[in-house]
């Protein structure tokens, strides 16, 4: 799909993801020890996560999250880029425990992908900002074995997953005006809250400026929202905002 300029930010759904649902992580992410970890990364410099998108006006965010993962991860595995549908996981992931246009989860979308045996492309089953009858074919992509969630409220983990294993899917608190606000720089709110949960991205790197730790996130607004369709967010202040309360990352098979 085209990276779409932002749509008008009153129509977007900031409630597109649920907190309430249990996650129980699969397995354990194979750590470095804290000394090893590289004091920087950004994925983007290898060509991940640069397709940004748009959710419009559907709560579909934790598609959007769930599937560029996945694309992040094939890459990184298959050497080549591919697309793949967020509007499958909207239409088809009900019997999942997803709502379509009103919110899910991440880890609801990998198990569906994983039951699947893969996703369709998004160019032969495009986004259409709506909840549609699901029409998935059989021509199907990125098989996953497994996902995996980190550890919860582990900044540390977070950070060590990103860096060992690659870009992450994330959740957090993105109701706040400050957040609607955004422009650029590195976001910190002292309102937002580590328990609630309403929308999920992706992590594709970390850094310091300033003195100031800082995560790299894609968000799903367009190219036209924040720095280029991206964010920094203020990053270890005890879990701030609850980037760290529901990450996983999907194992493509």
């Amino acid at each position: 799909m085209k990276s779409v300029g932002l749509v008008n930010l009153q129509q977007i759904n900031y409630t597109c993801y649920h907190s309430n649902q249990t996650e129980t992580p699969n397995n354990k992410p194979g750590l470095l020890k804290s000394s090893q970890i590289p004091t920087s990364i950004d994925w983007r410099v290898w060509g991940y996560g640069k397709n940004i998108k748009n959710q419009g006006g559907c709560g579909s965010c934790y598609a959007f999250s769930a599937i560029g993962t996945i694309e992040a991860h094939y890459k990184r595995k298959h050497q080549r880029d591919e697309e793949f549908s967020e509007q499958q996981i909207v239409d088809c992931t009900s019997k999942y425990g997803n709502g379509g246009c009103s919110g899910g989860w991440m880890h609801n979308s990998f198990n569906y992908i994983k039951d699947f045996g893969g996703i369709n492309l998004e160019r032969e089953y495009p986004y259409e900002y709506k909840v549609g009858q699901c029409r998935a074919s059989d021509k199907k992509y990125s098989p996953l074995a497994n996902f995996v969630m980190i550890p919860r409220d582990n900044e540390e983990a977070l950070a060590n997953a990103v860096a060992t294993i690659g870009p992450v899917a994330v959740a957090y608190d993105a109701s706040t005006r400050e957040f609607m606000q955004y422009l650029g720089g590195i976001y910190d709110s002292p309102n937002c809250q580590k328990t609630r949960t309403t929308h999920a991205v992706i992590v594709l790197g970390y850094g310091t400026q300033n003195g100031v730790d800082y995560w790299i996130i894609k968000n799903s607004w367009g190219s036209g929202w924040g720095e280029k369709g991206y964010f920094r967010m203020k990053r270890n202040t005890g879990n701030r905002c609850g980037v760290a309360t529901a990450s996983s990352y999907p194992v493509v098979a």
